[in-house]
C-alpha cells in the first residue's frame, strides 16, 4: 500500500543553496539508495524561496522509514534549525494530464474544527472538483489528508503556467472563500515552481 509525506521547512537563507543541492543529490541516487521511493517533488515558494515543501510516496512506511534514519535525512531535514514539519497524508484525489508540463504549482493547506471536517472533504471533493479538473491549464489535482486529526487538508493543483493559475484563482473565487469561511476554516496558500523532483517516470 502506498504510503505518502510530506515535510514543511523553512530553511535559513544562508543554507538554502546547500539545502537544494543536497536533496537533489539525493534524489539522484534515489533509485539505488532506495528503491522503495516511488517518486518526490520539492515546491519552492515563489516570493518565499526559502519555504520548501516536500512531497513524496513510497511503495510502504517501511520503506520510508529506511530513509528517515539515515543520518543526511536527518540534518537536512529533521534536525534542521529550524527542524521540518512532517505530515503523514493519505490521498483522497488525483488527476493529472500527463502530457503537459506544469510551470507552477498551488498549494492550500486547510483546518477546519473536526465537526465540519466532512463538509470541507465534500465540498472539495464533489462541488468543487468538476470546476477545477475542467480548467484550461490545469496539470494535475490532488488532495490529501493530513495527519491523524480530521479536518486537516493539503490541496496541490499544478498548471501550465502562472497566468492559467491566477485566471482559476480570480474565477470562483468568492463563492470559495465564503463556503470555506463559512465552515471556519483556516487555509494557507502558496504558489511555488518545482526546486526538485523524481518522477516515477524516471527509470
Amino acid at each position: 500500500m502506498p504510503f505518502f509525506v510530506a515535510a514543511f521547512q523553512d530553511v535559513h537563507p544562508d543554507r538554502l543553496e546547500e539545502t537544494l543541492t543536497t536533496i537533489r543529490g539525493d534524489l539522484a541516487t534515489s533509485r539505488r539508495q532506495h528503491p522503495g521511493r516511488r517518486d518526490t517533488r520539492v515546491f519552492q515558494r515563489i516570493n518565499y524561496p526559502t519555504h520548501l515543501l516536500e512531497i513524496a510516496e513510497w511503495d510502504s512506511l517501511a520503506d520510508y522509514e529506511q530513509l528517515r534514519r539515515t543520518p543526511r535525512y536527518q540534518e537536512v531535514i529533521a534536525r534542521a534549525d529550524p527542524p521540518a514539519r512532517i505530515e503523514h497524508l493519505n490521498r483522497l484525489r488525483l488527476f493529472a494530464r500527463m502530457s503537459v508540463t506544469a510551470a507552477v504549482a498551488g498549494c492550500v493547506t486547510m483546518n477546519v474544527p473536526p465537526e465540519n471536517a466532512q463538509a470541507l472533504e465534500a465540498f472539495i471533493l464533489d462541488d468543487m472538483r468538476p470546476g477545477v479538473e475542467a480548467s484550461v491549464g490545469l496539470v494535475t489535482h490532488e488532495v490529501y489528508r493530513m495527519g491523524a486529526e480530521v479536518g486537516r487538508l493539503l490541496v496541490v493543483h499544478s498548471w501550465r503556467s502562472i497566468e492559467d493559475l491566477e485566471r482559476f484563482r480570480a474565477g470562483d473565487r468568492k463563492r470559495y472563500d465564503a463556503t470555506l469561511a463559512s465552515l471556519g476554516v483556516t487555509a494557507e496558500r502558496l504558489t511555488n515552481v518545482v526546486a526538485a523532483e523524481l518522477s516515477a517516470l524516471d527509470v
